[in-house]
């Protein structure tokens, strides 16, 4: 691909955000031109607090998508995340219009842009989110346990309040003398976008189990009660309907769903990892080699160990022999190497491969099962070991090879990394491992790697030697 394709690549990228920004700038002129006529009107405190609760949920939802979005912390869908974060930016000025409304009555030209405002945000929102389950679901895995507590217990509770309410509100209803038909079409839009969604996720929830059946269960729930909100308002639309079933109908309905989404957020962010389970190897040979036998002892704490080579040796075998030792320490093994490097051996022990690819501009993508591509982008890489830390499993990471790294991103670029990744590990008992072709360095180089390590590996000999570093 050339240089020119990926500048357009990369900047069509950017269209949700850049057509999100500009909305929102050219809603705020609108908005600050039409303050002379703004007319003051009686505040329903309820309908304020409502409003003002659901400002606060979609403030809370936008940290914590920033967050995701700045960490990269699913760098597989850091890009779905961000068209979302900018969804939910319209969500959240809507909002604030619709504070603004409960104070004054605005001009209709407003009104209108009020409603296109939240149908451009359901749009972007509801796609991005859809996509990003139907994704994740199948990939995340549960760190600290699943919630007991149910998304769709919640949808069904609140559905018995809201029939309740409805129920004892119906004898107040009354025909509007002039029914809003443009505000009515705007909805139906809404309501129809929410729908095809929730028609998208609902097709992922029978093949899912698990963290990721809770996560989809979230996102139906937060969608559902957005179209259970919208319902009320194409209602409210045709009829006169009481204050207390507006409030219960669209304003706490709305701040309910911005709850369950927040709730979905938090625990996909705390809770879940994209580690997955090993096949069950049970009954197949161990390591070829003990190596305790050698003297290596990776303890309960954190280690660092420097496995060095040279250009005519093949360590393939070795690595692999000590990564399948590792793994009979019921480590999680997770290998970072250079797209093109074969690693059969290394691959097929391994929870989860990262593959750098120096040519790759566009956002990580799945490979296969287990296996990821990346750019040369140590934030990414970061956020995608990060996200595979749990306080139940050590994790094993192996650097395969640190010379490559150095060709890539160069010495200094190389050593930032390593140096991350150790001071992000070490605290959690995991063992790095990092593979260096010693051929490829001098002996200043050799000596920066080497004050790293805990443990230094010897593999241009057979048997290994190996020494503990003071």
């Amino acid at each position: 691909m050339s240089p020119r394709s990926h500048a357009l690549s990369a900047s069509s990228t950017n269209i949700p955000e850049i057509a999100s920004l500009v909305w929102v700038i050219l809603a705020t002129i609108v908005l600050l031109e039409s303050t002379g006529d703004w007319v003051p009107k009686q505040v329903d405190p309820l309908s304020l607090l409502g409003r003002a609760v659901g400002l606060l949920a979609a403030g809370m939802a936008l940290i914590i998508l920033y967050f995701i979005v700045l960490q990269r912390l699913e760098a597989l869908l850091w890009r779905d995340w961000k068209y979302f974060t900018w969804g939910q930016a319209l969500l959240a000025y809507f909002l604030l219009i619709e504070l603004v409304d409960s104070a004054f009555v605005l001009p209709e030209y407003v009104h209108v842009m009020e409603l296109l405002t939240i149908l451009i945000s359901v749009g972007i929102c509801s796609w991005s989110l859809t996509s990003i389950m139907a994704r994740l679901a199948s990939l995340l895995t549960a760190k600290r346990g699943v919630p007991r507590v149910r998304p769709t217990w919640i949808f069904a509770a609140w559905l018995a309040v809201l029939i309740s309410v409805t129920a004892w509100s119906l004898r107040y209803v009354r025909p509007l003398p002039r029914p809003r038909y443009l505000d009515l079409t705007l909805d139906i839009a809404i309501a129809g976008v929410l729908a095809a969604n929730l028609w998208r996720l609902t097709k992922a929830l029978g093949t899912v189990t698990g963290a990721g059946r809770w996560l989809v269960e979230a996102s139906i729930t937060s969608m559902a009660l957005g179209a259970v909100a919208e319902l009320y308002v194409m209602f409210e639309d045709l009829f006169l309907t009481p204050k207390t079933m507006n409030v219960f109908g669209y304003t706490l309905t709305g701040a309910i769903a911005l709850g369950v989404a927040i709730s979905g957020f938090g625990y996909y962010l705390l809770g879940t990892t994209p580690y997955r389970e090993p096949p069950n190897t049970e009954g197949e040979g161990g390591p070829e080699i003990d190596w305790r036998e050698f003297g290596l002892d990776v303890g309960g704490e954190g280690e660092v160990i420097l496995m060095e080579f040279e250009p005519l040796t093949s360590p393939s075998e070795m690595i692999a022999s000590l990564v399948s030792w590792l793994r009979e320490l019921d480590m999680k093994i997770v290998v970072i190497a250079r797209r093109g490097i074969p690693l059969r051996e290394v691959a097929s022990e391994s929870d989860l491969t990262i593959r750098v690819s120096p040519g790759r501009m566009a956002a990580p993508k799945e490979l296969s099962p287990g296996e990821l591509e990346v750019g040369l982008s140590p934030s990414v890489i970061l956020g995608i070991v990060s996200r595979l830390i749990t306080p139940e499993r050590r994790m094993s990471l192996v650097v395969e090879n640190v010379s490559d790294m150095t060709t890539l991103i160069g010495l200094d670029g190389a050593y930032r990394l390593i140096r991350a990744l150790i001071d992000m590990l070490i605290p959690e008992r995991a063992v790095v491992v990092l593979v260096v072709n010693r051929g490829a360095h001098g002996d200043r180089e050799m000596n920066l790697m080497r004050g790293l390590a805990t443990w230094i590996i010897n593999a241009t000999r057979y048997p290994p030697e190996i020494r503990k570093v003071a």
